[in-house]
């Protein structure tokens, strides 16, 4: 009965958004090699084209290798049109090199990643894999190149643009040495890492934040008012700047702001498993609040999730001025769920992209019957109250990310919602949502390519009450007693009207019967769904729309 149960449910939801309308794909195009690829970020230029960062993992394909350098860091610039301008890769004769923010400036750009390359674009690293930063003119050619870190591996989480034109970088490591001054505990564990550098990529300050605990910066630094910075840091440990905090608990989210100088001004800290999760979402500062998109606890005491949810949920979490949680939206369903980015239009309605395995309540669809993850897209209003919601992406077994980490970009623009991230490419396409990639030259493997998404926004919710299911429904819309049609089974048999939850609002036997009326007077506005059914097998389903 559960298995009907799920697929009722799921049929229910499909159909709210036959009938009410959802965002669609107007167009599609994959980027990348036969191997792993993916976009790591993506903006809006000033030009009103497209700037792009990604990864290639191989050397044929769009990859285009050049001689002298391995593994490069590389962008594309496209038009408004998405036609390409130019593209470049940065790195040198060896290593590794990823960009993962693109900043805008008013003479080019700036592209902070990270590279392990001992010499080319960002002179040589101080050891192992370095913070890194290129300046670049508007057609991408160098202006100059650094690298920063310790003698061994450093890990960059995020940068953004401060006041004075320098950049301010996030990271982590578990070394000291080179541009780390000091490291807490015995390298077992990373610190936080605080970076700030001029306009010349000349270091002005470093800090170095945490305890001898696992410490390591998430989402995205903001700045709140002019040169004072957030930063909202993952950590587990108790002493040095975290002194005195084992009474939240083990693992905690620790927001600190800082000022121009690096110096912490204010900070509160809170557990990292009650309401708000661990998780590198994104981060916002808007309307004189933090907004973090993120995982948050369906069973959270402050800020539950519905009944019925389970497991992770996709969440919007708000911090007020003095740094407490001070509401938090949850969606998703009763398996997994997640969101990571979002974007916004000129009305205020938001736009979030995630990743789910649900199958009920805020999820109409899953590729995989449950089993793993498929994209997740989400429309609410500008009160956070949910528009629509709707799955995409592929029928790969293991997911649309292959158990990757999610690394993607939102970008609104001209009533087209763009996705900037990646797709496992299967053997046979299309596959579901996915019509384009590089498939893999080695049999029995699946690889990435990175995928862009155009997304039409501007549908008009629509009704449309005849569906040809073999069940004769009149009138409908209804506002008083509905007559449900339908040739005689034999066999013993049920009608049911399931609510827009999934709930039992009428239930009947059907066995031998052609025709049943049914009092709606009861019955709130709004969508259902009568389904006939037989042990455990659906004869047939139609939506029902009751209007008062």
């Amino acid at each position: 009965m559960r298995y009907l149960q799920e697929i009722i449910i799921t049929s229910l939801l499909l159909l709210q958004i036959s009938c009410f309308g959802q965002a669609s794909i107007i167009w599609q195009t994959c980027f990348g090699t036969s191997y792993d690829d993916y976009f790591t970020d993506a903006i809006h230029t000033s030009d009103e084209g497209f700037l792009t960062s990604l990864f290639y993992s191989g050397i044929d394909g769009d990859a285009n290798p050049d001689d002298t350098i391995i593994y490069p860091a590389r962008v594309i610039k496209f038009d408004s049109d998405f036609n390409i301008q130019w593209q470049k890769g940065y790195g040198g004769s060896d290593g590794y090199n990823n960009f993962i923010k693109i900043i805008q400036i008013t003479e080019g750009y700036f592209f902070t990643g990270y590279s392990s390359s001992t010499d080319g674009d960002f002179g040589g690293t101080t050891g192992g894999r370095d913070f890194s930063i290129i300046k670049t003119d508007f057609e991408g050619n160098k202006i100059w190149g650094k690298c920063y870190g310790s003698e061994q591996d450093d890990f960059i989480q995020s940068a953004i643009l401060t006041s004075d034109n320098g950049v301010l970088i996030t990271g982590r490591s578990n070394h000291e040495g080179g541009d780390i001054p000091f490291h807490y505990g015995d390298g077992t564990t990373p610190d936080a890492i605080l970076m700030k550098v001029d306009s010349l990529g000349e270091i002005e300050w470093v800090k170095v934040v945490g305890g001898t605990g696992y410490d390591s910066p998430l989402g995205d630094p903001i700045e709140i008012v002019e040169n004072v910075y957030q930063v909202h840091i993952y950590s587990s440990s108790n002493d040095y700047d975290l002194n005195g905090t084992d009474s939240i608990g083990e693992l905690k989210r620790w927001i600190i702001n800082i000022n121009e100088l690096g110096e912490i001004i204010d900070e509160n800290c809170l557990s990292a498993t009650n309401d708000f999760l661990r998780f590198d979402g994104h981060t916002y500062f808007k309307n004189n609040e933090t907004m973090v998109v993120g995982v948050g606890n369906p069973e959270s005491e402050l800020f539950p999730a519905d009944e019925g949810h389970m497991f992770d949920e996709g969440a919007i979490a708000f911090f007020d001025a003095d740094l407490k949680l001070n509401n938090m939206k949850q969606y998703g369903g009763s398996n997994k769920d997640l969101l990571y980015a979002t974007a916004w239009d000129e009305n205020n309605n938001y736009y979030f992209i995630g990743t789910s395995s649900s199958l009920d309540y805020d999820l109409p669809n899953n590729y995989n019957g449950g089993e793993n993850k498929d994209y997740w897209l989400l429309k609410t209003d500008s009160l956070f109250n949910k528009v629509w919601s709707m799955n995409f992406g592929g029928s790969y077994q293991f997911g649309d990310l292959n158990g990757k980490e999610l690394i993607c970009k939102l970008i609104h623009t001209n009533n087209v919602l763009y996705f900037f991230g990646m797709c496992m490419v299967t053997d046979t396409l299309p596959d579901n949502d996915i019509d384009c990639g590089h498939i893999s030259t080695l049999p029995g493997f699946v690889f990435s390519d990175a995928w862009l998404v155009a997304f039409d926004i501007t549908v008009d919710p629509i009704v449309d009450t005849h569906i040809d299911s073999g069940i004769l429904i009149y009138p409908n819309p209804t506002s008083d007693n509905v007559t449900i049609e339908m040739e005689k089974i034999s066999e013993e048999s049920e009608l049911v009207i399931y609510s827009a939850l999934g709930y039992r609002v009428f239930s009947s036997d059907y066995t031998g019967l052609s025709s049943v009326v049914v009092d709606t007077d009861t019955f709130s506005d709004g969508l259902y769904l009568i389904v006939i059914s037989s042990y455990k097998k659906i004869i047939c389903s139609a939506p029902l729309i009751i209007q008062h």
